[in-house]
C-alpha cells in the first residue's frame, strides 16, 4: 500500500496522512493514532528518501569506534548494542555502525557533514572525553553511555556504579568476610572510579583498611576476570 492508497482508505488527504505519520503536532493526536494503526494494519511503510526530505530526519542512530579497539569482542558492548537495536526497531530507527581506521572523530565529522544520522551514541568514554566536545561544537545530538569527569551539559545513561560495589561489599562484611577483593574496569573510566570508591567506603565504614593486594583493574573480559580471580 502506498501513501495515496492509505489516504484514500482513511478518507484523509495525503498531506494529513504524511504529517500524522511524522508526528506533527498540527495533526490531532486522535488522527495520528488512527493513521498509525492503519499503517500497521495494512503494512504501509513510508519511502525513506521521501520521509527524509519531508522531515529533515534520517531515522538513523550512529555509532563509531576505532578498528584497533574491537568492541565486538566486549560482551557488555554486545548486550548494549542488542538492547539499543531492539528499541530502535520499535521506534522505526536503524543503527549505523561506522569503524574508523584513523581518528574516530573523523567519523563524527562525516556524520555531521552528510546528515546521515540524527543522533550519535558514545560508548566506552574515558575521564577526559574529546569526542563530547567535538559533537557539541558540531551541534550534533548525542547521548553518552556512561559518564566522563571533565565535560558537562550532556545527556547520558548510566547505573549507580558506586552502589553496585558498595552494597555487595557491605553484605559480605556483614556475613563475616573481611578479605574482599575488587575486580574492576579500566582505572581511567568514571564507572571504575565509582566502583572503587564504593568498595573502599564499605570497608572503611566497618573499620577495615582496603588492601591494595586485593585490587585488580583492566579490560572487562572473561579472560581478565579469570586471571584476576586466580591471582
Amino acid at each position: 500500500m502506498n501513501l495515496k492508497s492509505l489516504a484514500n482508505h482513511l478518507g484523509l488527504s495525503q498531506t494529513t496522512v504524511s504529517r500524522a505519520l511524522n508526528g506533527y503536532s498540527d495533526v490531532s493526536l486522535a488522527t495520528r493514532n488512527r493513521v498509525s494503526e492503519a499503517a500497521k494494519t495494512y503494512g504501509y511503510r513510508p519511502n525513506v528518501n521521501a520521509r527524509r526530505l519531508a522531515t529533515g530526519r534520517s531515522c538513523v542512530i550512529g555509532i563509531a569506534f576505532p578498528t584497533d579497539m574491537n568492541m565486538f569482542l566486549d560482551p557488555h558492548f554486545i548486550e548494549f548494542l542488542t538492547g539499543l537495536s531492539e528499541k530502535a526497531s520499535e521506534l522505526d530507527y536503524d543503527i549505523m555502525i561506522s569503524s574508523s581506521q584513523s581518528e574516530e572523530v573523523d567519523v563524527y565529522r562525516r556524520f555531521a557533514e552528510k546528515g546521515t544520522v540524527d543522533l550519535v551514541i558514545l560508548s566506552n568514554v574515558d575521564l577526559s572525553e574529546e569526542r563530547i566536545r567535538l559533537l557539541q561544537d558540531l551541534n550534533m545530538p548525542f547521548i553518552v553511555h556512561g559518564r566522563t569527569a571533565t565535560c558537562d551539559s550532556y545527556s547520558y545513561i548510566d547505573i549507580d556504579n558506586y552502589g553496585v560495589f558498595h552494597e555487595p561489599t557491605k553484605m559480605l562484611l556483614e556475613m563475616g568476610h573481611d578479605k574482599i577483593a575488587i575486580l574492576n574496569g579500566h582505572p581511567n573510566r568514571v564507572y571504575a572510579i565509582d566502583r572503587l570508591n564504593g568498595w573502599q567506603d564499605a570497608l572503611k565504614e566497618r573499620g577495615v583498611t582496603p588492601n591494595p593486594d586485593y585490587m585488580r583493574a583492566g579490560a572487562m573480559s572473561e579472560e581478565n576476570g579469570y586471571t584476576f580471580a586466580m591471582e
